[in-house]
């Protein structure tokens, strides 16, 4: 299997996971971070990063954490 099946297959059966509830939030993260790898998708890879380990106070951080709605004091830089 070369790169490209193995991510389309990793994507549909991610898909398939989230789609069925067969797993956890926490282990669809870990899976997408996976994914992300695999697809060399370093954006991706940056924002799942911040879901499992929190955020960066950089660009990226910044998008994915207004995005998500993770602010408490955007001001003061202070989310969840």
């Amino acid at each position: 299997m070369d790169k490209s099946e193995s991510v389309r297959a990793l994507a549909e059966e991610t898909l398939a996971d989230i789609e069925l509830s067969r797993l956890p939030v926490e282990q669809l993260v870990f899976k997408a971070a996976r994914l992300a790898r695999l697809a060399d998708h370093q954006e991706l890879m940056v924002w799942l990063a911040g879901e499992m380990h929190g955020y960066a106070d950089n660009d990226v951080g910044e998008k994915y954490m207004t995005l998500t709605g993770r602010w408490t004091d955007k001001a003061e830089r202070k989310g969840y």
